[in-house]
């Protein structure tokens, strides 16, 4: 449990939290996946407070749950908060308000957290121990902002978004990879007063693929999930997804397309392009070349959400640059990875936990090095 509380939280801890940090609408929902893991232990770790005796209660929540609940209530109301703001600049008003009312609600959580902490436990021995909305600037991060609907009014109406953000008119189109992300959704809003009823219907593979509903009511906005279960068995194939407007008459088709199972070549181990991007997990790399005197070291529980970070070591712990020039070889790890795709990539790589914030790595980078493709150095 801790370890989780420790990977998802020191992402951005609750000091740093700002609006807008983790995207709802990219490449999926990165704000969703941080809240389901802060979800399950905090409802893991208050099964175990309902469990100690009585007298144990207390020192266990002093220790570790009270960080777990202090992280649970921020991260949600800063979500929340940024769902506002998305759902404004969508058209969904009645989403928006909901939104905010949520986010305030986690403020409230917030607060009587700390006013049993400070007050009632221990028969109010740490009071005016915990105040982090007291201390002089900077305070905790407080009331994000968000986006209240001005004027609601019109009848329901519906507008489809899609998991990656797109707005859908008429026609939208999502597409499943061999090696990507087999369950994609797209979201129903409703833009006017009341609820939108809707009715979804698939006109072809309908023994592949699964929706989480086909019918029902949005007053403010509803996931619909969708789910290929072997795309091995149905690559290459297309179903068509007809979501109706029961009120209006409206209708919306998504055309999904499962991918045609790319030719990887034989023996290949690495990452393979899907959904548009590709993903290298630190420590999952295929070659190196270092010592222990001077190369990587694996630091686990530290990369984002998941897996590990490689930390650049050397027994001197000071700069090796003039070592390098005068020969010295530098340390490096090796990725493979297999494009299904042509045109320009943009290369974001992630740098974590350091005491040294503003102190300066140089990396290079060099793609397919037997044929000199290209060298980039950058600081």
């Amino acid at each position: 449990m801790y370890d989780i509380f420790a990977q998802v939280t020191n992402v951005r801890k609750v000091e740093q939290l700002v609006s807008n940090v983790f995207t709802q609408a990219i490449y999926g929902d990165e704000g969703g996946r941080r809240l389901r893991k802060l979800e399950y232990i905090y409802q893991k770790g208050n099964r175990i407070w309902m469990d100690l005796p009585e007298e144990e209660r207390d020192a266990f929540f002093q220790l570790f749950l009270m960080k777990i609940h202090a992280s649970y209530y921020m991260n949600h109301e800063f979500y929340f908060s940024d769902r506002s703001i998305l759902s404004h600049d969508r058209g969904n008003w009645q989403s928006a308000d909901r939104y905010i009312e949520m986010s305030r609600s986690m403020m409230d959580y917030r607060r009587k957290m700390l006013e049993y902490y400070n007050k009632r436990m221990n028969d109010g021995k740490w009071i005016k121990i915990l105040t982090p909305e007291a201390f002089p600037p900077p305070r905790i991060p407080m009331y994000p902002a968000g986006k209240p609907a001005l004027k609601i009014s019109g009848n329901p109406k519906m507008k489809l978004f899609l998991w990656d953000g797109e707005s859908v008119e008429e026609h939208g189109y999502i597409k499943v990879y061999q090696f990507g992300i087999h369950q994609k959704w797209f979201e129903i809003g409703n833009q006017g007063i009341g609820e939108v009823k809707y009715r979804i219907r698939i006109s072809e593979g309908t023994e592949w693929l699964s929706v989480s509903s086909i019918e029902g009511s949005v007053k403010e906005e509803e996931r619909i999930y969708i789910k290929v279960e072997e795309p091995l068995t149905c690559a290459g194939e297309k179903a068509e997804i007809e979501v109706l407007d029961i009120g209006n008459g409206s209708r919306v088709i998504l055309t999904l397309e499962v991918e045609e199972m790319p030719q990887i070549p034989d023996g290949f181990e690495g990452v393979i392009e899907a959904d548009g991007y590709l993903v290298f997990r630190a420590e999952r790399y295929n070659r190196f070349s270092g010592s222990k005197e001077c190369g990587f070291q694996e630091v686990k529980g530290i990369g984002r959400y998941e897996g590990s970070c490689m930390m650049a070591y050397n027994e001197k712990l000071c700069s090796l640059e003039e070592d390098f020039t005068k020969g010295m070889p530098i340390p490096w790890l090796e990725y493979n990875f297999f494009l299904t795709s042509s045109g320009q990539y943009e290369l974001e790589i992630e740098r974590y936990l350091t005491l040294n914030s503003k102190g300066r790595i140089r990396l290079g980078i060099e793609v397919d090095k037997e044929r000199r493709k290209g060298l980039l150095i950058f600081s």
